[in-house]
């Protein structure tokens, strides 16, 4: 009977997930669709702003006047509110060549882009943990095109893009390329909220090389930035930020529900973030695995971020996919979570995150659960068989890919004789 029934649930199990897969995949369609059908009513007309203003006026990018001049006559008629544009000079030059198409064509071909970038993504997590399981796949491919994710397609969000750096970055950790991989993950500064805490979860490991390496590539977004726009930019970001910022009781997280909550913030943002940072520290302290750390750096700057939105979220598919490769079921559930909680507060609460804040939580104890495993077995003397390997690599080099094992951060596998049996 029981066999009949393993039998029965291995059937059931790939329909199933292709058939949820399917559906999130014609949500995200249906989405960008949408946001095709009227791209200057969505946050694509402040990219569109930025690049009509960044080629011959990126002294005045932050300015308030300018950008309401400049998205009225993109629009065509004088604009009731600013969608503002608080992003780098940097992506404002990358986004100058949208303006030179119709605003339905550019955006087709960015929701396009950023689609395309989600697949090989997905695929890149895929091959660099060795998922082969379906449920790990599906964990991977549920949270990568959740139903929070899919705003990124109606919106005109670049968040796709930077899940796409992320998969690259823990590609170069695996095969041994420390600073690279920190260099990459600088890309992710284009939103600091999505990266703010892993440069301290990475001092808290120990992790030089690739903590050199992000830090390296933000003081290239900060160099650049004052090089573009010249010192008064900052103060123009500044004024910018305090008139036309979001509020914070409507962001993801832990600041955001404490302000919905006590209708405070400020001071009670900076508490709710010291118990968090303590566990990050006391997480990389005890381990030394750089991609588990990684993954619970990018988990931690979701959970305290104060200004966060559920499309945002599409980087979880980074920590979803390493909980994936040593326990399918829980990041299935993980990614199943957060997809309903994405249902529930479209339905119930269109202007806020509550559940999707609980979820998140959830999210963040299924990470920081499997690291202190990880971290509980290296300590206590026991041998691990690696976490994760190099596919084709590996096939090639005849099992001396650099592998990474708990306790040991990428330490090839063939150093002092064989390789350990996988």
């Amino acid at each position: 009977m029981q066999m009949r029934r393993a039998v029965t649930g291995r059937r059931l199990g790939p329909p199933a997930s292709i058939v949820g897969c399917a559906a999130l995949a014609a949500v995200s369609l249906a989405f960008g669709l949408h946001g095709a059908s009227e791209p200057l009513r969505t946050d694509f007309s402040a990219l569109l702003t930025a690049g009509r203003l960044a080629p011959a006026h990126l002294s005045m990018l932050y300015s308030a006047t300018a950008q309401m001049q400049t998205q009225a006559a993109i629009i065509g008629h004088p604009a009731g509110g600013l969608n503002a544009f608080f992003g780098p000079p940097a992506e404002a030059l990358l986004a100058a060549p949208l303006t030179a198409l119709p605003a339905h064509v550019s955006f087709a071909a960015f929701a396009a882009l950023s689609g395309l970038a989600g697949v090989v993504a997905a695929f890149v997590l895929v091959r660099t943990l060795g998922l082969h399981g379906v449920m790990a796949r599906t964990a991977v491919a549920l949270s990568a095109f959740s139903l929070a994710a899919a705003w990124n397609y109606w919106l005109g969000q670049t968040d796709p893009l930077l899940l796409l750096a992320a998969a690259c970055a823990l590609a170069m950790l695996v095969r041994g390329h420390r600073f690279s991989a920190g260099l990459l993950l600088a890309v992710l500064f284009v939103k600091p909220q999505v990266i703010w805490l892993l440069p301290v979860v990475l001092l808290c490991a120990r992790q030089w090389r690739m903590l050199a390496g992000l830090l390296l590539g933000a003081a290239g977004w900060a160099l650049s930035s004052v090089v573009l726009t010249g010192a008064h930019g900052l103060t123009q970001w500044g004024s910018l930020m305090l008139q036309f910022g979001p509020r914070l009781g409507t962001s993801v997280g832990v600041p955001g529900l404490v302000e919905l909550v006590t209708g405070h913030s400020g001071l009670i943002v900076a508490i709710a973030c010291i118990p968090v940072v303590a566990v990050a520290s006391w997480m990389a302290l005890l381990n030394r695995d750089v991609v588990e750390v990684t993954a619970a750096g990018i988990t931690l700057s979701a959970v305290t971020a104060p200004h966060l939105f559920p499309y945002d979220l599409v980087l979880l598919a980074v920590p979803v996919a390493v909980v994936a490769s040593r326990a399918p079921a829980m990041a299935v559930a993980a990614a199943l979570g957060l997809n309903l909680a994405a249902l529930i507060d479209i339905v119930a609460f269109p202007d806020r995150a509550v559940v999707e804040t609980a979820a998140l939580l959830l999210v963040v104890i299924a990470a920081l659960t499997r690291v202190a495993g990880t971290a509980r077995r290296s300590h206590g003397g026991t041998a691990a068989t690696p976490a994760y390997t190099w596919p084709e690599h590996e096939q090639r080099m005849g099992g001396m890919a650099p592998r990474i094992r708990p306790g040991r951060a990428l330490e090839p596998a063939a150093r002092g004789g064989a390789a350990p049996a996988p």
